[in-house]
């Protein structure tokens, strides 16, 4: 039988707002999302765990390494923070290319923290939890010469003879390195998601 233990546990929400991730041409993103760095086009949705999407809805980015413990309402109109609008669950398509696309006003390699507002008004700012970071590794994809731009998503025939190609916007290719496709939401520094050798879930590395 059980007996008393004289410890106690607490449960508590699992998000800080209702925003409940992030998604990146189709790629959910839980915590840190990464999107191609100077690269237009590159389509950013998000999930709701409660209420519904409306036109009012808006996002802070704000620079973690500038102002890391000041908060959402703080750096509202602070030049260390970005407003994005959005509408039906996705972020407003002229603010991420002016963030984020061929002349980025943001700058790569760095965590933005995600802020979120359902009125737009700086009083109903919240926390997410979530943040966005600009990637230099690749900005997107060339499918039998046709580039997808954008990091965007590629329709891939299941016939011999593709040729894939990973584009890294004026920055050079260096030896080594290497792409690898796995499941949408697996996560590329596991193992068990992203293994060496070819899978039926995972291409392997591909130098």
């Amino acid at each position: 039988r059980f007996e008393p233990t004289g410890t106690s546990l607490e449960v508590k929400e699992g998000r800080l707002s209702i925003i409940g991730s992030i998604i990146i041409n189709d790629v959910q993103f839980w915590s840190v999302a990464y999107l191609p760095y100077e690269s237009s086009g590159v389509v950013i949705k998000y999930e709701l765990t409660a209420q519904f999407f409306q036109d009012s809805h808006a996002f802070l980015l704000i620079d973690t390494l500038a102002a890391p413990t000041r908060t959402c309402a703080q750096e509202f109109d602070s030049p260390f923070s970005r407003l994005i609008r959005a509408s039906g669950g996705v972020f407003n398509q002229s603010d991420v290319d002016y963030l984020f696309g061929d002349f980025a006003d943001l700058s790569h390699s760095r965590e933005y923290r995600i802020c979120f507002t359902p009125t737009g008004a700086k009083a109903d700012l919240q926390e997410t939890g979530l943040s966005l970071y600009g990637q230099l590794h690749t900005s997107g994809l060339t499918l039998n010469g046709v580039d997808l731009g954008g990091g965007g998503v590629a329709s891939l025939p299941k016939i011999p003879g593709n040729r894939l190609r990973f584009n890294k916007r004026n920055r050079p290719y260096v030896a080594g390195e290497a792409i690898a496709f796995i499941a949408l939401q697996g996560e590329c520094a596991d193992p068990d998601d992203n293994p060496s050798a070819l899978t039926a879930g995972s291409s392997g590395d591909l130098a």
